[in-house]
């Protein structure tokens, strides 16, 4: 077994909500945490006041293309965030992203493109 092989073994499968460090912004309150999950993607969480998540047992999720920094469609409505998750929500995301990181990807380029679709035909 290679490093390479190993450490994604080791490492990417030990990834989830737990390894998340927040921190809590001093003028809005809003607890935030990101953690990179693939060279390619970055999850990125928020709660509190102003947010769909009370940053305590819900959060509002995103998920980054590192590649060209902007975010991927994770909502199956179109949208690029994802709500009031739960920790456990949160960690199926990031293992969804983690196992298996061209479907994810592919996806939520089908998303996108259905949500373009369907505002053109509007």
């Amino acid at each position: 077994m290679h490093f390479n092989q190993l450490y994604d073994i080791i490492v990417c499968t030990m990834k989830d909500f737990n390894n998340l460090k927040f921190n809590t912004s001093t003028t809005t309150g809003l607890h935030t945490g990101t953690m990179l999950l693939t060279d390619n993607m970055t999850i990125s969480i928020i709660g509190g006041d102003g947010a769909y998540g009370d940053g305590q047992k819900s959060f509002e999720v995103c998920v980054i293309d590192n590649i060209n920094n902007e975010p991927l469609t994770i909502s199956e409505s179109g949208g690029d965030v994802l709500g009031w998750q739960s920790k456990e929500q949160i960690d199926q995301l990031i293992k969804s992203v983690i196992d298996d990181p061209g479907k994810f990807r592919a996806d939520c380029d089908m998303r996108m493109l259905n949500n373009v679709m369907e505002f053109e035909e509007s």
